[in-house]
């Protein structure tokens, strides 16, 4: 079966959730892992997929997803982080959007695919008009010419947390691209918000989106 979208899956030293995460790709997906210099071993199953790797040298989830894309062998690109449950439905779902649109934002959840009852429901109707706002990259759908034609990811976002996406979307938006919030593409994300984990780190790269774009948040 020729794959239809490549599945770019960014990971760090979560073997077990990514494991659990690849056995559930279907079978017209090419799978790419970019994995952001892991010392815990990757899962058995990942021969079967391809891999981006590079030696640990602070967080560059920037660079890392630019290489899983250059891997990428489709017209349609999909951003999921390692520990998020995709629905079943979510890979047909940014597939199909990705035929009219340049951009399908899906959605991550906190309670388990319950996305109109979920804390984060009124988040994406509020944000609905700044698309650039909901690029999310633990799960988004771009196609490859909107993607590269901004110019992929930017690496000055490496060495903080988070932003990456939102930059991404800005200049996307800027560019005029095509977007549609897709609520079809659910996908759940169970763990703390990484902003709750480290906010230095994520500070450092708001001051980043700041610097360029403005407080447009």
């Amino acid at each position: 079966m020729k794959k239809q979208l490549s599945v770019i899956i960014l990971h760090y030293n979560r073997p077990n959730q990514l494991a659990a995460l690849l056995d559930l790709m279907p079978p017209a997906a090419e799978v790419i892992v970019a994995d952001d210099g892991s010392s815990e071993p990757l899962p058995e199953m990942l021969p079967t997929v391809k891999l981006y790797a590079h030696v640990k040298e602070g967080v560059r989830a920037a660079t890392c997803r630019n290489g899983g894309a250059a891997l990428a062998t489709t017209d349609y690109l999909i951003f999921l982080d390692d520990d998020v449950m995709p629905h079943p439905l979510l890979f047909q779902a940014h597939w199909l959007a990705l035929n009219l649109y340049d951009v399908s934002l899906g959605l991550l959840t906190v309670e388990n695919m319950q996305p109109y009852t979920d804390p984060r429901s009124k988040f994406y109707v509020d944000m609905e008009r700044r698309p650039w706002r909901l690029c999310l990259t633990g799960n988004l759908g771009i196609t490859r010419l909107a993607f590269e034609t901004v110019g992929g990811f930017d690496p000055q976002y490496d060495g903080g947390h988070g932003w990456e996406d939102l930059d991404l979307g800005m200049r996307l938006f800027r560019a005029k691209m095509r977007f549609v919030l897709n609520p079809l593409a659910i996908a759940w994300h169970p763990g703390e918000h990484l902003a709750a984990r480290e906010p230095e780190r994520v500070n450092v790269n708001y001051r980043k989106f700041i610097k360029q774009w403005g407080d447009v948040i």
